[in-house]
């Protein structure tokens, strides 16, 4: 039985499509980039240090040495005339020290072009675009798989991943950040630590990725430390009895040059002191991989299934389930005849409270520039606030949500959330940037002092998120700051450049309508 006949029975033998875990590997064979330390040794030539030195100084630990790249390239970054335009272009995204390093390794990320050569990796990846499969999740920082996927949704960073309405189907799950977004990478010690801080979350949510679907890795060696850290953390959840939950789903494609026909076989992956069992694929061309998933329909179409899925989450979790009522068109050429299956949702009104917890970031900081979320104050407060919160996000709005269950009027906060009791005594220096680039221009924008419609004329709407938080209180009319918001959300939300700044000056406008005496 060849390779692709015995991965075709394998994969009949489960109710769900594939989920793709996709490592580096994936892009140094499509892209010709290359490994985290090549890449680390490329850009330490922009500074003055060897990269020796710096792996020296790290004890060849390459998060630290990332770190110290980063620290020595950023005043270098600031400083010197071959990066005027890069600042000029990506100061928005200088929050962190680090900020410069993964500003310029995002721009050359976005330069990459596709490998042309040989003939055989074109084949595979146009092979790929015809795969069906449930979704993507990846450590890669680059846009390749967006590339061959242009249908999925793309979430970046674990906080999107965790608090987004996911769908799982038709998704990418970029859990190391993207380069769309240059301050999501995970590159640097100080990123790792926070990464594994939020990793119990994310090992629950990968956890139920991996019992509901066959996961095929690609891009990994089985001693890759990404995915030996991903393993470990899920064999912590599992026992030598749940443990067979994952039996047979776990299926490893390794490029090996000496197998011109691939090899299907069992392995075992010790995780934990568990045994975890395992299929590898041995092959040195990925065709007879892809092919194999091409060769599974569907009937509908991804996109389609995962958007009807969101408007089936969205009619269950409101509380005003009559303004969530649409109706769907499956195509404009579908014949209504043609349509042979219902949907059946039980009573909205007895089921709408299941949906706070889930309730993200995003649906809040709509609501608090449309007000048109219908949200529970009480259930917001005690049950979204905390789950986000705890997640690390610094920028979440609270004072419309505290205010209206009675919080900020003298209702006892003694059960409140620590970090909601925190959130509570900041002031208006909590929302203002703190890089020395934005506090340098300052006194010379001398439309900071009249107010935002001036700011906005004098700037545009990137000056309104870089400097709008410092125009003086009494000169900041709320409405027309409303009113920016709501223009320019569409474009500002949807642009990663943008949005980080955008959504703090959504929670700065909650602050001055609902947080101040």
């Amino acid at each position: 039985m060849s390779v692709i006949e015995s991965l075709k029975e394998h994969l009949d033998s489960f109710t769900t499509a594939p989920i793709l875990f996709v490592g580096s590997g994936f892009s140094r064979r499509y892209l010709g980039l290359e490994n985290w330390s090549s890449m680390l040794e490329k850009f330490s030539l922009k500074t003055t240090k060897p990269y020796k030195q710096y792996l020296s100084s790290a004890n060849s630990l390459l998060p630290q040495v990332a770190s110290l790249i980063a620290q020595e390239f950023h005043s270098i970054w600031w400083e010197s005339e071959e990066y005027n335009i890069s600042r000029e272009q990506n100061s928005n995204f200088c929050d962190y020290e680090e900020s410069p390093l993964k500003i310029e390794i995002s721009e050359y990320l976005k330069t990459i072009p596709l490998s042309e050569e040989p003939s055989l990796l074109r084949d595979e990846i146009e092979e790929l675009k015809n795969a069906e499969i449930d979704g993507i999740i990846t450590t890669n920082w680059d846009n390749l798989l967006e590339n061959i996927f242009p249908d999925f949704k793309v979430f970046i960073g674990q906080d999107a991943i965790l608090f987004n309405h996911n769908q799982e189907i038709g998704e990418i799950y970029k859990i190391h950040g993207c380069c769309s977004d240059p301050n999501s990478l995970i590159l640097t010690s100080r990123d790792y630590e926070g990464f594994n801080k939020k990793n119990p979350y994310l090992t629950a949510k990968l956890l139920t990725f991996f019992i509901e679907h066959p996961i095929i890795f690609i891009g990994y060696s089985l001693s890759d430390s990404n995915i030996n850290s991903i393993l470990h953390s899920i064999a912590m959840c599992l026992t030598t009895e749940t443990v067979t939950k994952l039996q047979d789903r776990l299926i490893f494609v390794e490029w090996d040059e000496n197998f011109e026909t691939p090899d299907f076989g069992n392995s075992i992956l010790v995780k934990n002191e568990v045994n975890i069992p395992i299929k590898v694929i041995k092959t040195k061309s990925f065709l007879p991989v892809y092919e194999t998933l091409a060769t599974f329909k569907r009937r509908y179409n991804v996109s389609l299934l995962r958007k009807l899925k969101e408007h089936v989450y969205d009619l269950i979790a409101s509380t005003n389930p009559h303004n969530k009522i649409l109706v769907l068109d499956m195509d404009d050429s579908t014949n209504l005849q043609d349509v042979d299956f219902v949907i059946g949702v039980g009573i909205a009104k007895s089921l709408h409270h299941k949906g706070y917890t889930p309730i993200t970031r995003i649906d809040l900081l709509r609501d608090i520039i449309f007000d048109n979320g219908d949200f529970d104050a009480n259930e917001i407060v005690n049950s979204t606030l905390p789950l986000i919160l705890r997640s690390g996000v610094k920028f979440v709005p609270c004072f419309k949500y505290l205010k209206k269950a009675g919080y900020l009027n003298g209702v006892d906060t003694e059960n409140l959330c620590p970090k909601l009791i925190e959130r509570m005594q900041v002031d208006i220096t909590f929302f203002q940037p703190r890089n020395l680039y934005t506090v340098d221009k300052l006194n010379a924008i001398a439309s900071i002092s009249e107010g935002i419609t001036e700011l906005e004329t004098e700037l545009g709407p990137s000056g309104v998120l870089k400097y709008g938080t410092f125009v003086p209180i009494e000169q900041v009319d709320d409405e027309i700051l409303e009113q920016f918001l709501q223009n320019n959300f569409e474009t500002l939300h949807n642009d990663t450049r943008y949005q980080s700044s955008f959504y703090k000056l959504i929670c700065y406008f909650d602050f001055l309508k609902y947080g101040l005496p």
